[in-house]
């Protein structure tokens, strides 16, 4: 996590699984260190289930992950436009200006 936030800045708060790595003194003292608030969430959050639906069907699962931050959320706008600030060039057909 801190390559991701010395690429990306820290965020403000951290939502993770239940998994031990989360959970541990070590990741508190970490959480604390850096000023994010921690927050957990269940294994059947929607966001888990659409990653897990992600990479055990997909062939590639980078592919697939790609695909899905480049896919327009509720919103309009996709994962990938509201990190980065731009459309991402993926194997889905697009119109050329688009990119």
């Amino acid at each position: 996590m801190e390559n991701i936030f010395a690429r990306h800045g820290i965020p403000q708060m951290v939502q993770t699984d239940l998994g031990t790595q989360f959970t541990s003194l070590e990741f508190q003292e970490f959480a604390k260190e850096y000023g994010f608030s921690h927050r957990t969430s269940s294994p059947r959050f929607p966001l888990v289930e659409i990653a897990k639906h992600i990479l055990s069907k997909s062939e590639d699962p980078n592919l697939g992950l790609l695909s899905y931050r480049c896919t327009s959320l509720e919103s309009g706008l996709s994962p990938a436009k509201l990190l980065f600030g731009r459309k991402l060039r993926n194997t889905l057909p697009m119109i050329q200006p688009q990119l």
